[in-house]
């Protein structure tokens, strides 16, 4: 009896121990089956013909492929036409049966800027890829006149522009009419200064002049009853279609308030009237490369 107990038990051992190995086994199987899945989940692949073939993974992309070289400029009559007509619906929102004369002005104006600022962005990026040193000249005052008149021939495209309005029925001193003075300088100081600003874009050096965008100026003057009337000179009441606003360098300046000594005994400024300036940019006829 002793002995068909330890053979019936050995019997049941060696059944337990077969079926145990049959349990890992099996395990293994399905881990291998799992990886081989997931190693091809993790590998896009595409059928084409009964093939199989890895599809690539995009890669980072580099530099965006966009040039201002690419967009054509004011060459010719046909080009300032298309570009004046798209000015006029889209910039200015209008057409020929609502617009002005004012706005057929900032149409023009928009399309000659078109053309500075190509010139102005590609100067630029010669000064930054040659490293070059830049002049930055501070005033109080630039008194640079009209923009317009002085563009259309510093840029050489006095002819084709006037040709081009003319066809379309415009005169070129009429609209010219329209532009305010840029109210941002008087006499001596504010004339040298534009000066300077022409000479180094004329002669391709990378300046910049830094000054005050004054919103009325001096004063408009007026005769009233035999006496001289003074009255703000509202230049921007048109807006500028030349300046280019920069809201991302937007500074906070402060005006008034009083200075304290805090605890750590460091001066503080309080109680202070906040402006936020705006800087703009007013591209200068540049040399071109």
């Amino acid at each position: 009896m002793e002995q068909q107990a330890k053979s019936a038990l050995k019997t049941v051992q060696a059944t337990v121990t077969d079926g145990i190995k049959d349990i890992i086994g099996s395990g293994k199987e399905d881990k291998s089956n799992e990886q081989d899945s997931s190693s091809v989940a993790d590998e896009p692949t595409s059928s084409e013909n009964n093939t199989t073939k890895k599809v690539s993974k995009p890669r980072d992309s580099g530099p965006k492929q966009i040039s201002i070289r690419e967009i054509p400029m004011l060459e010719n009559v046909q080009e300032v036409k298309k570009i004046f007509n798209r000015h006029l619906h889209f910039t200015v929102v209008k057409d020929r049966d609502i617009a002005s004369n004012r706005d057929y002005y900032t149409s023009t104006a928009y399309t000659v800027r078109d053309h500075l600022v190509g010139r102005w962005i590609r100067t630029n990026q010669y000064h930054f890829e040659n490293d070059e040193k830049r002049v930055y000249y501070l005033s109080l005052e630039f008194h640079m006149g009209r923009a317009l008149s002085n563009c259309l021939i510093n840029l050489g495209i006095k002819n084709t522009v006037d040709k081009a309005l003319c066809q379309m029925g415009f005169n070129i001193e009429e609209l010219e009419e329209y532009e305010s003075d840029a109210a941002l300088g008087n006499g001596g100081l504010g004339r040298l200064a534009a000066c300077y600003l022409d000479s180094m874009a004329t002669l391709g050096l990378a300046g910049y002049g830094y000054g005050l965008r004054y919103d009325y100026g001096i004063f408009a003057q007026r005769i009233k009853d035999g006496y001289q009337d003074e009255c703000p000179e509202n230049w921007l009441k048109f807006a500028n279609p030349w300046e280019i606003g920069r809201p991302e360098h937007l500074v906070p300046i402060q005006f008034y308030g009083n200075v304290i000594n805090d605890e750590n005994g460091k001066k503080k400024w309080i109680n202070a009237d906040i402006v936020h300036a705006m800087p703009y940019d007013l591209p200068v006829r540049m040399k071109l490369y």
